[in-house]
């Protein structure tokens, strides 16, 4: 740093070892091919040396070591360790009727001659009532995972633990997070001292917390991957008592989704060509102050990829009942004798997560709710290239017919009931209309809200995280196709949101989701009716609609309210552990 009146100060070139620091090592100088490392996991341009020779070291995250052994850990937790005890854990409950009875260790107290490489683990066991420490032989044929499970336990780590938890103690710790926002800290300096009240005592600083985090947050994993395994072989179990023609739903391109079924197919079924339908150069010629970007020529070349899949897909046999996703979503709705359904989104953004929390590594729950990221950046590029790019501008201004040109400009679009200066004055009047609009920031948040499809129950359906600064309708679009994707054609859909005239007219205008239309009608959600423009009112409110019942539309409010306890405590958890939790509520 130099100052104006001559004086520099340089950066020592040993720098003090931090305690508890996990990087680059106080007792030596910091070299440059450690900061070519680091810099190549962030793609951080390498700061410049100052005259003395070394270099200014800038803010860097976790070094390559510990993210290695994290993504190693999970690894083996995912691919060898988890399958392997499901069996043992399936047992285990039969043993122990659900866990209410108490089971013996059935533990290896000697080697094993037949595995060449076998090794002794002292192990600290953690109860409800006190602390033990047993020994075990681990091999080849005779993991310490297994041995563990069989016994009642949980290991900390899939090959050599040091510590185990009682299963009954992880499944009401698993239990009360489901009701509060999980905090390890407290639960863990709790456990410490109530058993150190009762002359039980556990070695080293903070003994329990981070070992018992993991085996936490995987004994949930195994919980719902046993959880699935049982409803797959219910399912199998009832698919040969009714048998039904097609569960499996199918999984279509934006494209396909958004074209109508009567161009996209022959009379012998026969699935069309890429140069039947409209290509992004007939789009162009018809915008024509649209250009062609680079990702529009990457949507086309991964649309030409997925032709043959989406074939494939209209080829199978078409669903005659809603899948067993949504019927065991909400089996009011989707169960029995299904003709029609309502549906309302929204989106919340508190619900977000910071930008400097790192990604952890993938960890999906087996039952999801969240569409998968690649899909919904695949319905933003198809909207960006349909759809011409809206300047950075302020909504329109609500229009006045003052001339015989401007009554002649003021019209109803084709499969419209409202005329366009209503529209352009309930656009004007909603921020949720407005995708320009800055709501959550992006420089500080990588998830800024959180939008999710619901029936008219209140129970969730699907959602997706929002990654922009404003609320975009390609959201809403995927959405709907997955729900459509889960649902036989004969079903109708009736959809309420905030701004419902306005992907009402988007639809229209622009074509997407037409094969839908003729079974899919608009609502606005019933408190944000009266904000509209009256003869908007008087088409699209709730209450004036056929088939709409009581729904008011506004579950989603009473859904954000119910996950309002998760806002903090998902900004700063890992990425795919916010989302992992979402899904558990």
């Amino acid at each position: 740093i130099i100052f104006p009146n001559g004086v520099t100060l340089r950066q020592k070139n040993t720098l003090p070892r931090l305690p508890g620091q996990v990087g680059f090592r106080g007792d030596r100088p910091v070299k440059p091919e450690d900061l070519n490392r680091a810099a190549e996991e962030i793609c951080l341009p390498l700061p410049p040396l100052v005259e003395s020779g070394f270099i200014d070291t800038p803010d860097l995250p976790s070094p390559s070591k510990h993210r290695n052994k994290r993504l190693k850990q999970w690894e083996r937790w995912t691919f060898e360790t988890l399958p392997l005890i499901i069996t043992h854990y399936l047992d285990l409950l039969r043993r122990t009727h659900s866990l209410r009875d108490e089971t013996d260790l059935h533990v290896k107290p000697a080697s094993c001659e037949c595995c060449q490489t076998s090794r002794k683990l002292k192990i600290w066991i953690i109860r409800f009532s006190k602390i033990e420490q047993i020994e075990l032989w681990a091999s080849d044929c005779s993991k310490a995972a297994v041995q563990l499970i069989r016994s009642g336990l949980f290991p900390c780590s899939p090959v050599f633990p040091t510590l185990a938890v009682d299963i009954r103690v992880l499944d009401f710790v698993r239990r009360l997070f489901l009701r509060i926002a999980p905090n390890y800290t407290a639960w863990c300096s709790t456990m410490m001292d109530f058993l150190a009240a009762q002359g039980y005592y556990l070695p080293g600083d903070d003994p329990l917390r981070r070992r018992f985090a993991n085996a936490l947050q995987w004994f949930m994993s195994l919980h719902d991957k046993v959880t699935t395994q049982i409803d797959a072989i219910l399912q199998h179990v009832r698919q040969e008592i009714v048998p039904v023609s097609s569960t499996t739903p199918s999984r279509l391109s934006p494209r396909s989704h958004c074209t109508d079924s009567t161009s996209t197919s022959s009379n012998d079924g026969d699935f069309v060509s890429e140069h039947q339908i409209p290509c992004s150069e007939d789009i162009r010629e018809e915008g024509n102050s649209r250009k062609r970007s680079r990702e529009d020529d990457e949507w086309d070349l991964d649309s030409n990829q997925s032709e043959s899949k989406d074939a494939e897909d209209e080829l199978r046999s078409p669903l005659t009942r809603p899948t067993e996703c949504l019927r065991a979503r909400c089996a009011a709705c989707f169960g029995g004798d299904c003709k029609n359904v309502v549906v309302n989104v929204d989106a919340c953004y508190t619900q977000k997560h910071s930008s400097k929390s790192s990604r952890d590594p993938p960890r999906i729950h087996p039952r999801t709710f969240f569409i998968p990221e690649a899909e919904v950046k695949a319905w933003k590029q198809y909207v960006d290239l349909i759809r011409p790019s809206k300047k950075q501008a302020r909504p329109p201004k609500k229009r006045h017919r003052t001339d015989d040109d401007g009554q002649e400009q003021d019209h109803c679009e084709a499969g419209l009931r409202v005329p366009n200066s209503v529209l352009d004055g309930c656009l004007a009047s909603f921020t949720a209309a407005d995708e320009a609009r800055i709501k959550g920031s992006t420089r500080f948040f990588d998830v800024t809200a959180n939008m999710t499809l619901l029936c008219r129950h209140d129970r969730p359906l699907f959602s997706v995280n929002i990654d922009t600064a404003g609320e975009g309708q390609h959201l809403v679009f995927a959405l709907l196709s997955k729900l459509f994707e889960h649902l036989p054609s004969h079903v109708e859909v009736r959809f309420l949101y905030d701004i419902g005239c306005q992907l009402h007219r988007s639809c229209e205008k622009w074509g997407f989701l037409k094969p839908y239309l003729t079974r899919l009608t608009f609502a606005v959600s019933i408190f944000h009716a009266f904000g509209h423009q009256w003869p908007c009112q008087l088409i699209y409110h709730p209450r004036k609609c056929v088939g709409y019942g009581l729904s008011d539309g506004e579950g989603a409010e009473r859904l954000w309210h119910s996950l309002s306890h998760l806002i903090a405590y998902g900004r700063v958890a890992g990425y795919h552990v916010r989302m992992y939790n979402l899904d558990s509520q």
